[in-house]
């Protein structure tokens, strides 16, 4: 409904910011990664994401694509709310997130309060595809260059018509025998003899 909200910041603080538009102030939560990302005063524009309950509506801010991507992301892990999101978003910085989900590294989500273990692993679980997607489209989040030919394979294989599970844990054998720096196409071929 909201894609950004553009106007005069009128308060902020590291959770939330009001933003006067149109003779109308807008309230939005905010991770404390956009928080340090605004100014005191004058004009402002944060990416936007409405979100409706029986109960209450919420408007949340993100001051970079990625960051309100994440979001999203996180928000289709079975048992990651809003409240939840945000939470990761404000404790783990967006690249560190990449990173932790990339890895497999359940430990370092679990840094953040109110996530146990079974919510890390099923953050990691879910998002792993998603994520190395995210670190390929967004400069800063991509891993070393071994870890772009991995994903370049997976998706190649992908297009192949095999399935993402399918095809990461083809690749990750791959890597394992051909290592982990290998080209995109030897990473394909001897990943085709796993799936």
């Amino acid at each position: 409904m909201y894609d950004y909200i553009s106007g005069r910041l009128i308060s902020k603080s590291p959770t939330e910011v009001t933003i006067e538009a149109g003779g109308v102030g807008y309230r939005l939560l905010i991770p404390l990664s956009t928080f340090e990302k605004l100014p005191n005063d004058g004009p402002v524009k944060l990416l936007a994401s409405l979100h409706v309950t029986e109960t209450e509506m919420r408007l949340f801010g993100f001051a970079t694509a990625a960051e309100r991507k994440a979001f999203d992301l996180l928000l289709l892990v079975n048992g990651v709310g809003p409240g939840t999101a945000l939470k990761v978003l404000s404790s783990c910085p967006i690249q560190e997130l990449s990173r932790a989900v990339i890895a497999n590294d359940a430990q370092s989500l679990m840094r953040v309060r109110g996530i146990g273990q079974k919510l890390a692993q099923r953050i990691v679980l879910e998002l792993k595809g998603y994520m190395e997607k995210l670190a390929l489209a967004e400069p800063g989040l991509a891993a070393s260059p071994g870890h772009k030919a991995a994903v370049d394979a997976v998706l190649a294989l992908i297009k192949l018509g095999y399935t993402r599970l399918g095809a990461e844990n083809a690749v990750r054998k791959a890597a394992a025998n051909v290592g982990a720096n290998a080209p995109t196409d030897a990473l394909v071929r001897e990943a085709l003899k796993y799936v």
